[in-house]
């Protein structure tokens, strides 16, 4: 016999499907609080560090 998925499991699916339809439908945008280029990510990690950070840092990874 298959082993069966708890309800935990099954909820987190349902979860992450919704969540999915969301990102996808424009209904949930992420707050970007700064983006940093490749060579500031030390000032990236002390503002992290020091606390009060609002949204999310993004690394900008692109070749200059």
């Amino acid at each position: 016999m298959a082993a069966q998925p708890s309800d935990g499991i099954r909820s987190a699916a349902a979860s992450s499907s919704t969540r999915r339809r969301s990102v996808e439908a424009g209904d949930v945008r992420p707050v970007i609080g700064a983006v940093f280029p490749m060579g500031d990510v030390p000032e990236a990690h002390r503002r992290l560090e020091a606390g009060g950070v609002r949204g999310k840092f993004v690394i900008d990874v692109r070749e200059v």
